[in-house]
């Protein structure tokens, strides 16, 4: 993957509970064939470090990235991106400047049909993709991704 060093987010990702509770993740992940025991000790460190839980599981390597996606696209709804399998075109990585995605949690990762495709912790923030529409001047397709996978692109 073609990276842009420095993108990491001073702010904490928070998932809309509504969607997405901590109960209805574990049950998720848990239905993935994570351990309880992966869980409770990702969610003891997400605790202590504010880092969220899935983040935990794979900056851990209790879980591979893949199956961490997998999980939040299903349970969000929406299309997801393994980053760390991902290669990005410098050139796609340039159309968004460092501060605007550091501030968004979002990295761009590709065109589709002449649109651009992005990477984020909230694909159903229609906000943000009028915000990348207007920056960018192009429509923006939102992909779920893993936040620390988002900090490390």
């Amino acid at each position: 993957m073609v990276l842009r060093p420095g993108l990491c987010f001073a702010r904490p990702v928070i998932f809309n509970t509504r969607v997405l509770s901590d109960e209805r993740l574990r049950v998720r992940l848990t239905a993935a064939g994570i351990s309880t025991e992966s869980i409770d000790r990702a969610d003891a460190l997400r605790k202590r470090t504010g880092l969220g839980l899935l983040s935990q599981l794979w900056s851990a390597g209790e879980v591979r990235e893949r199956v961490l996606v997998q999980v939040l696209a299903d349970a969000l709804g929406s299309p997801g991106i393994v980053l760390s399998e991902s290669e990005i075109p410098l050139k796609v990585l340039r159309v968004l400047p460092s501060h605007f995605a550091r501030s968004h949690h979002v990295v761009p990762v590709g065109t589709i049909d002449g649109s651009l495709a992005f990477a984020c912790a909230e694909p159903n923030d229609h906000a943000l993709a009028q915000q990348l529409h207007r920056w960018v001047g192009r429509n923006a397709h939102l992909f779920v991704a893993i936040p620390s996978a988002i900090c490390s692109a």
